[in-house]
């Protein structure tokens, strides 16, 4: 069971024993603690998230979670999940990037993801791009990326804008820009991916692509195929 953050993100809950007992809300929980005997450890509570809040602990141990439950007092209750549950959520890494959607003689540029640090982007489908350096523009972000990972040299320009996306992931989040950019000669070296297909717009959404992508991939069946 989870309780999910303010931007959507879903993290283990921190009423583990309430959550067992088949409460999902947070007023449930609070129920659910208010039926244990008091126990006067919002010290030792408090310390520990102290050190999480500092970066100086990634987790909290057995005690408090007991303590914690223990403690017949909601509005502290309250005051923990606002510090550690939402302001969790401020701790996700956030990235901005762009993004190339590669036109050539009607059809698509689909690059696979290698294997990476989290599974559920690992050999997944998506548009070739990166982090965007500081004080770079967007349009030239994205030809860099593009000679790097690809030796592809490619003009963009900021006319060439398709849209922008949004995402949360479950480790980080990202924003998006995209890029709609025709090719003449579709000559490129794979550096970082394992497999790539030059794909008609409305047979894109057979692949399995990251879940960032996928408004693109609709947005783009939409553009070519209307």
């Amino acid at each position: 069971m989870v309780f999910t953050y303010a931007n959507g993100q879903e993290v283990d809950c921190i009423f583990p024993c309430a959550m067992l007992q088949g409460y999902t809300t947070m007023t449930a929980c609070e129920h659910f603690c208010s039926r244990y005997y008091r126990c006067d450890n919002i010290a030792m509570a408090d310390d520990e998230i102290k050190e999480w809040e500092r970066g100086d602990s990634s987790s909290f141990s057995i005690k408090f979670w007991t303590s914690l439950l223990a403690l017949n007092a909601v509005n502290y209750i309250k005051s923990v999940y606002n510090r550690v549950i939402t302001k969790g959520a401020s701790k996700v890494k956030h990235y901005e990037v762009v993004a190339a959607i590669i036109e050539h003689e009607g059809k698509i540029l689909c690059m696979q993801r290698n294997k990476g640090k989290f599974d559920y982007v690992s050999y997944k489908y998506e548009f070739p791009g990166g982090k965007i350096e500081a004080g770079e523009d967007n349009h030239t972000a994205l030809e860099r990326e593009l000679r790097e990972e690809m030796d592809m040299d490619i003009s963009i320009a900021e006319e060439d804008y398709f849209m922008t996306i949004n995402h949360t992931y479950p480790d980080f989040s990202i924003t998006m820009h995209c890029y709609l950019c025709s090719l003449t000669h579709p000559k490129f070296v794979m550096k970082e991916h394992v497999d790539a297909k030059w794909m008609l717009p409305e047979d894109m959404c057979t692949l399995d692509w990251a879940p960032a992508d996928w408004p693109i991939v609709k947005k783009l069946e939409e553009h070519f195929c209307k």
